[in-house]
């Protein structure tokens, strides 16, 4: 079971003003369902990437940055 979120609305909110434009960052405490609300249906020819526990990596936050930046990525 999958409860309604209230991120999820503002998700969608960012996604139809950033046109792809930007990454989105979901930070908050553990175990709170951040992963979750990130799942979606996937579709042939519609690549998602999703970055998790970026905390354990240091230079993930700049490598989103440059995948942004790059434009060959659509970022819904």
């Amino acid at each position: 079971m999958i409860f309604k979120r209230k991120i999820y609305s503002k998700m969608l909110e960012w996604k139809q003003q950033s046109n792809g434009k930007t990454a989105l960052l979901i930070k908050g405490a553990r175990r709170v369902g951040k992963s979750t609300i990130v799942n979606i249906t996937l579709y042939n020819r519609k690549p998602l990437i999703i970055f998790d526990e970026v905390q354990v990596q240091p230079l993930a936050r700049q490598a989103i940055k440059h995948l942004v930046a790059d434009g060959r990525y659509e970022l819904d």
